[in-house]
């Protein structure tokens, strides 16, 4: 029988195809959606701390073992749950991912596209290709973004490498064990 998790050695190589193919997205400004002043010197992983809502996805990120691929030169889009997000779960999921990194990575990379796409680019886009290797659907309602079914409650956080949306739900690609969390 077939292992369902897709191996690490094909999410590197899918993470190597995705950075040489994406295009760049330029970015449009230097003021968060929330209207303050954004630190563009600082990396994903500190916009992502200042945030105060990522704790969990940031210990996740840990967990995998991608906490360089926050630091590195990017550009990136991330999609990010909330720490509401992951509470959402039901009870132990949580836990359960952060034992089984594989299908860990594979989660995190569906929330994770490389160039870097603002909330107003993202409103005119169908998809948007992931390191996972899957699109995740990108839809505007009544003048608020979607992905995939997760709703963006905070946009345009903008680092040096990239672009952070922060989610109300985890998103996971189809290819991915979740039954059973």
């Amino acid at each position: 029988m077939q292992s369902p998790f897709v191996p690490f050695a094909a999410i590197a190589t899918m993470l190597v195809l995705a950075l040489s193919s994406f295009p760049s997205f330029a970015a449009e400004t230097s003021v968060t959606a929330c209207g303050a002043p954004e630190t563009e010197s600082a990396n994903l992983e500190a916009r992502a701390q200042e945030t105060g809502q990522l704790t969990i996805f940031l210990a996740a990120i840990e967990a995998a073992g991608m906490t360089d691929l926050l630091k590195t030169e990017g550009p990136y889009t991330l999609f990010a749950p909330s720490d509401e997000a992951f509470a959402k779960l039901p009870a132990g999921t949580v836990e359960a991912l952060l034992k089984d990194a594989e299908s860990l990575r594979a989660i995190l990379m569906y929330h994770w596209v490389a160039g870097q796409v603002s909330a107003s680019e993202a409103a005119h886009l169908r998809t948007a290709q992931t390191l996972y290797g899957e699109a995740l659907t990108l839809t505007l309602e009544r003048g608020v973004l979607f992905v995939d079914r997760s709703r963006v409650t905070r946009a345009d956080l903008r680092a040096r490498n990239g672009v952070i949306h922060v989610i109300d739900d985890v998103v996971v690609p189809t290819g991915t064990r979740t039954a059973s969390y």
